[in-house]
C-alpha cells in the first residue's frame, strides 16, 4: 500500500513538473512543482484512505444490535 502510494505521488508530481517545464517555467519552478504536487498527492490519498476506512468502521459500529436475552425453553 505504502509503495503504491509513493509511486502514485511520484508519477503525479513528475507529470505536473513536466507540464510546468513545457509551459515555460524555469527548471527550479518545475522541481518545486514536482515536489509540492507529489507530496500533496501522497498526503491527500493517504488522508482519503484513512477517512474511507473510518467511515466503514463507523457504519459497522452504528449498526443496531439486539441485546435482548435469548429465550430458553
Amino acid at each position: 500500500m505504502f509503495l503504491r502510494l509513493l509511486l502514485i505521488g511520484s508519477v503525479v508530481g513528475a507529470l505536473s513538473g513536466i507540464v510546468a517545464l513545457i509551459l515555460g517555467y524555469s527548471i527550479w519552478m518545475g522541481l518545486l512543482i514536482y515536489s509540492g504536487v507529489g507530496t500533496f498527492s501522497v498526503v491527500a490519498i493517504a488522508a482519503l484512505a484513512v477517512v474511507s476506512s473510518d467511515a466503514g468502521q463507523q457504519a459497522e459500529a452504528s449498526a443496531p444490535r439486539d441485546f435482548s436475552p435469548v429465550p430458553r425453553g
